[in-house]
């Protein structure tokens, strides 16, 4: 099963600021309702949305990575119903952990 991604900090310290900045940004054009104020919250979401989308690519390949090739049918079917957004692929076909 793929990890979750942690919406609160997928990112880590850089995302906990990126964070306190964004609310910064929202509670400023609330109180202003400038353009300006606005087109800054526009950006930092932006930057939030780049952020999660990044750390959840970096998951799905660190996940991707796990799996075992050599199984073709279990491999085809586990991608199958990724792409047709089912709930059952469970039994993604992973490789045995490797000592390192």
């Amino acid at each position: 099963m793929i990890p979750p991604v942690s919406r609160r900090n997928p990112g880590g310290r850089r995302s906990a600021v990126l964070q306190q900045k964004m609310q910064n940004a929202f509670k400023s054009w609330r109180t202003t309702l400038l353009q300006e104020d606005k087109s800054n919250l526009n950006k930092m979401e932006a930057i939030k949305k780049r952020t999660i989308l990044a750390a959840k690519n970096k998951l799905w390949e660190k996940h991707l990575d796990t799996l075992d090739v050599g199984n073709a049918s279990k491999f085809w079917k586990f991608s199958k119903a990724m792409m047709n957004g089912r709930k059952d692929y469970t039994s993604a076909p992973l490789k045995k952990p490797t000592a390192n």
